[in-house]
């Protein structure tokens, strides 16, 4: 295994280049944004062939440039590095190749789709800082109705039940709802494995926002 290298405050791989990330992170409104962005479109993929080789990716849909927009603003005003995005076929991806940031979020926030989970410093911070990671979740991957109902829906069953926790520390009474999926499903033309259960968390919110009630 690799050592990490502490220097000026910061941590990395030693074959990681500078800067490192932030030996120590306050949690922030900006960073409970990013964490919930991570949460609702991230992943970390491990490069093939290299040790400590992973990459920080989140993968919005083509027509979501604002959220790629925040989601690179916030990566280089909180770890001041500066990620690529590329135009895919169905999305629109922010990466950045940098190993120990990459496992920073796959630690605090899980690595896959299925083992998404909201951290404790989100889960029993203040008020605002709980509706900025709640917001940008929502923003990320939730459906708005007219009637101001919010769904989100992941195959996460810990994710389901912090945000249903958060949803209740920060005064709204949630929906809980597991579903059963098929193991395979057909997407253009590729057969795609399925994770057994998928699971939904429906909200009421009222204008305004949930960020600005706790302002």
């Amino acid at each position: 295994s690799e050592a990490l290298i502490l220097d000026n405050g910061t941590i990395r791989f030693g074959q990681e280049r500078r800067p490192g990330i932030p030996a120590k992170l306050a949690m922030t409104s900006e960073l409970a944004e990013l964490m919930g962005l991570y949460c609702a479109a991230g992943c970390v993929i491990k490069g093939a062939g290299r040790p400590n080789s992973y990459n920080l990716t989140f993968a919005f849909g083509l027509h979501e440039k604002h959220l790629a927009d925040r989601a690179r603003d916030l990566l280089k005003q909180i770890f001041g590095v500066n990620a690529y995005e590329t135009m895919r076929t169905t999305t629109r991806a922010v990466s950045i190749g940098k190993a120990s940031l990459a496992l920073m979020f796959a630690s605090l926030c899980g690595s896959e789709s299925e083992k998404k989970k909201i951290p404790p410093a989100i889960l029993e911070a203040e008020p605002s800082i709980a509706a900025a990671f709640l917001d940008a979740y929502v923003s990320g991957d939730g459906h708005r109705y007219p009637n101001g109902k919010i769904s989100v829906t992941t195959v996460s069953e810990k994710l389901a039940r912090d945000l249903a926790w958060l949803a209740l520390r920060l005064g709204h009474l949630p929906g809980f709802y597991a579903t059963d999926r098929p193991a395979e499903l057909e997407i253009s033309g590729r057969t795609v494995k399925l994770q057994p259960h998928q699971y939904t968390i429906c909200l009421l919110y009222t204008s305004p926002s949930p960020r600005d009630r706790q302002k």
